[in-house]
């Protein structure tokens, strides 16, 4: 069994309780991370996937994966947007499993986004 967390964190930094769930966890997806790429943040055994904010020090996404899976970060070639999505390619068993951190911050989003997403997979 493989175990998945998703939490949007609103600051990852001031959420340290939450660390151990993420260190049980094979894959984590947050969402608002508040972090930037001068911090440094790490959980051990996991491989991590930032996509940090550079001009601001809200939002950000991250999936964190065990390194006992075959990962990479998928590229994504997407028109510029408000909404925040990243995608991770996991090899578990054999299977190959997709993971899309997808956040936007007013809560919704154009159907041409979920098109051209589908298109750039």
């Amino acid at each position: 069994m493989v175990n998945l967390i998703q939490w949007n964190a609103r600051g990852l930094l001031n959420n340290t309780l939450a660390k151990d769930s993420f260190l049980k966890a094979d894959i984590v997806a947050i969402q608002e991370t508040f972090l930037t790429p001068s911090v440094t943040f790490a959980l051990p055994n996991k491989i991590l996937y930032r996509t940090d904010r550079h001009n601001s020090p809200s939002d950000g996404l991250l999936i964190g994966i065990n390194k006992k899976f075959s990962s990479h970060l998928v590229n994504l070639q997407l028109p510029p947007s408000e909404v925040e999505v990243q995608a991770a390619r996991i090899v578990i068993d054999s299977k190959s499993i997709l993971i899309i951190n997808i956040y936007s911050l007013h809560g919704n989003f154009e159907p041409s986004f979920l098109e051209n997403l589908y298109a750039s997979l």
